[in-house]
């Protein structure tokens, strides 16, 4: 009887521990803002700036956002994972593994991550 009651406990307890670990894969973790083109995926580098100098020109703007949560995929316009559509986004030909997104008036730095080139 106390065998039984022991290997019950244990079902339960594997029953529960599993339930946690389907919760906290679903809940998933973010993955760091990027924006992505047909080719490229940049990541954020974490440097802001104020302004930018004049040999960086405006690209275009994001097109999509997409989830956060999910893997970044790439597309023939600008993507990103964390900012908002319209958002402008800013390169320099001599720089080709940066871009910078203007965004509440300062500009975040993002770094090529892959490439296809």
């Amino acid at each position: 009887m106390k065998k039984m009651g022991f290997s019950l406990f244990i079902l339960m307890l594997l029953f529960i521990t599993g339930c946690n670990e389907q919760q906290e894969t679903k809940a998933g973790a973010d993955y760091k803002p990027m924006i992505s083109t047909e080719s490229e995926i940049f990541g954020d580098t974490g440097n802001v700036e104020n302004e930018l100098s004049k040999e960086w020109k405006e690209l275009g703007e994001v097109k999509q956002q997409v989830s956060q949560t999910e893997p970044m995929i790439l597309g023939a316009a600008y993507i990103s994972n964390t900012l908002p559509v319209g958002t402008k986004i800013f390169a320099d030909e001599q720089q080709k593994d940066f871009i910078y997104a203007e965004y509440n008036n300062k500009y975040i730095e993002y770094e090529a991550l892959e490439s296809n080139r």
